[in-house]
């Protein structure tokens, strides 16, 4: 394959609205462990320039192609062992955090969660292996009710779900225990997650935990300066009438509070552990 084919290939996935950042950081370090061993040297590093422009919000994809874009200035660096370590450690990072987080799950009758996240899913499909007989209050997010996937999902499983719009879901949070999410990018003072997060924390309220689940490679210094992009307006109303203005984001940014506590591999972190991580860590530079 040449340069404008992988350019191509990048291009897919910058199109791709469906997919989570697990599935896209997957495919991306596919394709750049493919170019750096089909591509010269000089055409590999126009393609990871071609891929620092992606106007992405999904913190582990711009830490990789940040990471990658970093290794040029080092004359001995190596590249596939580079992507080979980030391939390995996804796996045991990912792991951890979902066993974290299912033993916390076990702590509560009933639990709250919205979207698709596939750590929430994976940790609540290990804590029903592990005897929990709880309860999922689970709200569909709009704008493509992703959040009936993971409904869907968990049916399967001797557990309760259940299942609503988002705003009828979020009324029934005094029922909660506490909440359970995913983040496509964690910083110092904000976290992005998808479109109704803010909503579900407001009403869940200061007194009941709301867990984030990312892995380390989702911290990312410059949260703030991410922007939201607008997605098609079509989704929500395919025909509306003159002179009205059609918002639709999949994401939104979540000021942090005392009561979220981030589950990551290294543990749980509240808020100033996350400062603390993002002022030392080279990934997040």
């Amino acid at each position: 394959m040449t340069l404008k084919d992988y350019k191509n290939e990048i291009k897919l996935l910058m199109n791709d609205n469906i997919h989570g950042a697990f599935y896209m950081e997957a495919a991306l370090l596919k394709i750049f462990k493919q170019a750096s061993q089909e591509l010269k040297h000089v055409s590999f590093r126009k393609l990871v320039s071609f891929a620092k422009d992606w106007p992405t919000v999904m913190a582990n994809l711009l830490n990789l192609i940040n990471g990658l874009n970093n290794l040029f200035i080092k004359p001995d660096a190596d590249i596939d062992e580079y992507l080979d370590k980030i391939k390995k450690n996804i796996k045991a990072s990912q792991s951890s955090i979902v066993m974290n987080a299912a033993n916390i799950i076990t702590r509560y009758d009933t639990i709250a969660t919205m979207s698709n996240s596939r750590m929430v899913n994976d940790a609540i499909d290990l804590a029903a292996s592990i005897g929990w007989r709880g309860m999922v209050l689970i709200a569909e997010s709009r704008p493509i009710l992703e959040g009936r996937t993971l409904a869907r999902k968990l049916s399967r499983l001797p557990i309760q779900v259940v299942f609503g719009a988002d705003c009828q879901i979020f009324s029934l949070l005094d029922d909660a225990g506490a909440a359970f999410v995913g983040a496509d990018a964690v910083g110092e003072k904000h976290f992005i997650n998808k479109i109704g997060t803010k909503a579900m924390a407001a009403t869940l309220g200061s007194q009941k935990n709301l867990y984030i689940l990312a892995d380390l490679s989702k911290y990312y210094d410059d949260v703030r300066h991410l922007e939201i992009p607008e997605m098609p307006f079509t989704e929500i109303w395919t025909n509306p009438p003159k002179n009205i203005t059609i918002r639709n984001q999949y994401f939104e940014k979540i000021i942090i509070k005392k009561n979220m506590v981030f589950i990551n591999e290294a543990g749980l972190f509240n808020q100033a552990d996350v400062k603390k991580y993002l002022e030392t860590s080279e990934l997040c530079k």
